[in-house]
């Protein structure tokens, strides 16, 4: 399909310009703005979803209480790994209000 668009002599221009410095011809860059500045149905539904996720996160996160040993998630996972006593030391002993470190 072939369509005509009236541009200024600016705005021809900047797409002339545009083109030599990406190497292009000017209906290739065209076609290159087109299809990154119009999202496709896929990128919409894409979005859709990733704002629906952070939705309900933060939804989560309201009803989420602090923990009541201060401790991160970080904290929590690095609980079971190698370095456990050190780490139950820490916790212990009250040093620092981020228990875990770089084991």
């Amino acid at each position: 399909m072939s369509q005509t668009i009236q541009l200024s002599d600016e705005s021809v221009a900047l797409l002339k310009r545009q083109a030599e410095a990406h190497g292009v011809s000017v209906e290739a860059w065209v076609v290159e703005l087109a299809r990154e500045k119009a999202p496709t149905e896929e990128i919409r539904a894409a979005r859709y979803k990733t704002q629906a996720a952070v939705a309900r996160i933060l939804d989560i996160q309201k009803r989420v209480k602090p923990d009541p040993e201060g401790w991160s998630v970080r904290d929590y996972i690095d609980h079971g790994r190698k370095g456990r006593q050190k780490f139950d030391q820490q916790a212990l002993s009250g040093s620092s209000s981020r228990i875990c470190g770089n084991w």
